[in-house]
């Protein structure tokens, strides 16, 4: 999950300091988002306000909350990067 939360917000052209005030949330928070040493991923309100912000498509939005949610991720799912991965 992190990965895909630092490539959607770098491809959305927004800045970690952007994002945080965008959310209401401190940078640090954000970098801890995208950081894999770190176990927090966003809250579920957050996430949500995340994704509209960084303009996520249907998949991305799909592939993230499940991601979120624990669940497991079966279906084809478009990454950040824009290219079809089966996960």
């Amino acid at each position: 999950m992190h990965d895909e939360i630092q490539k959607l917000r770098l491809e959305a052209g927004l800045s970690v300091p952007m994002v945080a005030k965008a959310l209401g949330v401190s940078a640090s928070t954000v970098y801890a988002w995208e950081d894999p040493k770190q176990a927090n991923p966003p809250r579920p309100e957050t996430l949500g306000a995340f994704l509209l912000l960084v303009r996520a498509d249907d998949d991305q939005i799909e592939h993230l909350l499940r991601m979120r949610a624990g669940l497991p991720v079966t279906l084809s799912a478009q990454t950040a990067a824009g290219s079809k991965v089966a996960v």
